[in-house]
């Protein structure tokens, strides 16, 4: 696989995922396999950050996706927006990975929502429950109104 493609075109391949959170964009290579992150640095709503999450999270790619996620709280951001609209896959591996990220940011006192799954990405957070414990969205709109307004109430 050729590692200056961009990486939007290495989507559909299993263990490849992009994330993306804003304008600027600076995209990162794993030496050693074929994971492709893409970081934007944009303006963003104070300590709010959408992650918008490209491919697949699985065994291959999901510990990356977890340093990278964990670096947003350590550096202070309160709530996360997975935005799953582009998301193609996810295994246990990743699923255990968006669990232990809600964890860290709810014992960091903020909280993380899953935005506008693709149906097959939505049955898999049905059946395993984590819809019951991780908030889902139809927009990032409808999440930053209920952070803004719903958890006031």
């Amino acid at each position: 696989m050729d590692n200056n493609k961009d990486p939007k075109s290495q989507h559909s391949k299993l263990g490849s995922f992009s994330i993306e959170t804003g304008v600027e964009t600076l995209t990162r290579t794993l030496p050693g396999d074929k994971t492709n992150i893409t970081e934007s640095k944009g303006t963003e709503q104070a300590g709010v950050v959408t992650l918008r999450v490209f491919g697949t999270i699985d065994l291959l790619t999901s510990s990356e996706f977890q340093k990278h996620a964990m670096d947003f709280i350590s550096k202070g951001y309160k709530y996360i927006f997975l935005d799953f609209t582009k998301l193609d896959f996810i295994d246990s591996m990743g699923l255990s990975t968006v669990l232990m990220i809600y964890q860290k940011i709810f014992e960091a006192g903020g909280s993380l929502s899953i935005i506008n799954p693709k149906p097959s990405i939505m049955v898999v957070l049905k059946i395993t429950k984590v819809n019951q414990k991780i908030l889902v969205f139809n927009t990032i709109d409808e999440a930053k109104a209920f952070i803004t307004h719903g958890e006031n109430k």
